[in-house]
């Protein structure tokens, strides 16, 4: 995890190593209370409505050109980084501003939503969690109020 002092909680790199994006939904015929939850190893992100869907699948969507940079899998040893890794749950309703960047000099990729910024360091990361938020956009139709 990477400690700051300018208030962004870092979350846990997306890694080769970790299990790709689960994704949990519970529909309630698209009424409050509706939600998909997208989970890694150490991150959870619970969507309410489809403006959050929106506002994630997009950042996500949006870095898919800069994700060719990245090396095709860079191991990350997730039991030894696990131990400064927080677990972290997010509930979003999308009014969050989201950026996403392409750092060349360390060859990896930070999508921020919010407070919270995903480093990306390898392909195969990339595509786990953007196509978990593609998968999710599609059903989110369905399951999740419009706002």
């Amino acid at each position: 995890m990477s400690h700051n002092t300018s208030g962004i909680q870092t979350s846990p790199r997306p890694s080769s190593s970790a299990p790709p994006a689960r994704q949990d939904r519970h529909p309630r015929h698209r009424r409050r209370g509706s939600y998909i939850s997208l989970s890694t190893p150490h991150v959870m992100v619970t969507v309410h409505d489809t403006r959050a869907m929106q506002t994630y699948a997009t950042i996500w969507a949006d870095m898919k050109g800069d994700a060719t940079f990245l090396p095709a899998q860079r191991p990350v040893d997730i039991e030894k980084l696990a131990h400064v890794m927080p677990g972290l749950v997010i509930t979003a309703y999308g009014k969050d501003q989201t950026r996403g960047i392409y750092r060349p000099d360390r060859r990896e990729i930070a999508i921020r939503v919010g407070y919270v910024t995903w480093i990306v360091t390898d392909n195969q990361a990339y595509d786990s969690m953007a196509n978990a938020w593609e998968a999710a956009q599609q059903m989110s139709h369905l399951v999740l109020p419009t706002t």
